[in-house]
């Protein structure tokens, strides 16, 4: 992957203090602690034993499981946007624009994305089944809400960088393509990317019926984050 990308934007890769490599298990790390913490907060006010597994375990639908996996991915794609936000205002300074902000978010979202596959050996779109999302529905669920924290940064406006959710979305599905092209990934997984453009309408609606589920037993992790942000305010 680093001399991939590195061949194609050098401009661009120069200015990373670190290898894409260990750039891209830094942030699939931290989006993992995040959110397996996000679960613990869930668990909080609950008296009986559970289990946090991303793999193996009682693979059987529940709504629930989606609605909590999305819910954890919500609270970890935050966190990581201000890391992603911290890491690139260092990098970048005063020469931040929208070119560096996209390209470094779709390299960010590619990592993602070909983590989260790893989590499934189901390739094709699903929606009421598993235990887990499918990939492609948590990735927009994450991208989303990295492209809303950002967008709500004042200094970034001020600065002409508008990000907007869909193309950075269809970005990161391309380039995922291209490194699977390229052989640099070995999935597959972008070999169904078809059924995914055909599907996009389905993929939002779930996505919304998943994040609007009421579950008042579970704490939910975002009031966790939303309490924080209001004590520091």
């Amino acid at each position: 992957m680093n001399d991939f990308i590195s061949s194609k934007v050098p401009y661009f890769v120069d200015r990373f203090d670190s290898s894409l490599s260990y750039l891209a298990f830094q942030i699939n790390t931290q989006f993992t602690y995040y959110h397996e913490l996000a679960h613990l907060f869930q668990f909080s006010t609950i008296s009986k034993e559970q289990e946090l597994q991303e793999i193996g375990g009682d693979d059987k639908f529940d709504i629930i499981k989606h609605k909590l996996e999305i819910n954890a991915d919500t609270y970890s794609s935050i966190c990581i946007s201000t890391h992603i936000y911290q890491y690139i205002n260092k990098t970048f300074g005063n020469d931040i624009n929208q070119d560096f902000v996209s390209k470094t978010i779709t390299i960010f979202g590619v990592c993602l994305l070909e983590y989260i596959i790893n989590f499934t050996s189901e390739y094709d779109l699903y929606f009421d089944k598993y235990s887990h999302p499918h990939p492609l529905i948590r990735l927009l669920n994450i991208i989303l809400n990295i492209t809303n924290h950002f967008s709500q940064i004042p200094i970034w406006r001020e600065k002409g960088i508008i990000l907007n959710v869909n193309s950075l979305f269809r970005d990161i599905i391309d380039f995922h393509k291209e490194l699977e092209d390229n052989k640099v990934f070995k999935s597959g997984f972008s070999n169904l990317i078809s059924q995914y453009i055909v599907n996009m309408e389905k993929i939002v609606s779930y996505t919304s019926k998943i994040i609007h589920w009421d579950n008042s037993e579970f704490t939910d992790a975002m009031s966790i984050w939303n309490k924080h942000v209001e004590t520091l305010d």
